[in-house]
């Protein structure tokens, strides 16, 4: 038996190359809050950012993919050229230790704070750092 697919939905919803593209591109660009951003054709507005606030050094967008109505955080990975650029560098070496660097405790509560103000978050996604400060969001 063949199993009928929606790709109308499915064309909507946001895919991993998309994300991986707001992650490894686009979050480093600090783009504004109520800006937009175009990938493959869809629009992702951004509705909060965390840009140079944290003096851990955890940068972070949340965006929302218009079509889908999905919410992705998307944290940004070591930027040694940000205003916090050296607490970068200090975490990814804290890292290799067993307590829990303040960058990541920082990303936590940006997630926590996203899904008070948002509801449900469909995704979290983050290069490098970020993708190991995405890791921990639920713990």
């Amino acid at each position: 038996m063949a199993v009928k697919v929606n790709s109308e939905i499915d064309q909507l919803n946001t895919t991993d190359t998309e994300l991986i593209k707001l992650a490894g591109l686009h979050v480093y660009l600090e783009p504004d809050v109520d800006s937009s951003i175009e990938i493959n054709d869809k629009t992702f507005k951004i509705v909060d950012d965390n840009f140079n606030k944290e003096k851990s050094g955890m940068d972070a967008m949340t965006v929302q993919n218009v079509a889908s109505g999905e919410y992705h955080v998307v944290y940004m990975g070591t930027n040694a050229h940000g205003d916090y650029g050296m607490a970068d560098i200090k975490t990814d070496v804290h890292l290799l230790t067993e307590a829990t660097p303040q960058q990541l405790e920082d990303g936590k509560k940006y997630f926590e704070d996203m899904e008070k103000a948002f509801g449900a978050i469909t995704s979290v996604s983050g290069n490098s750092l970020g993708g190991g400060i995405s890791q921990l969001r639920r713990r």
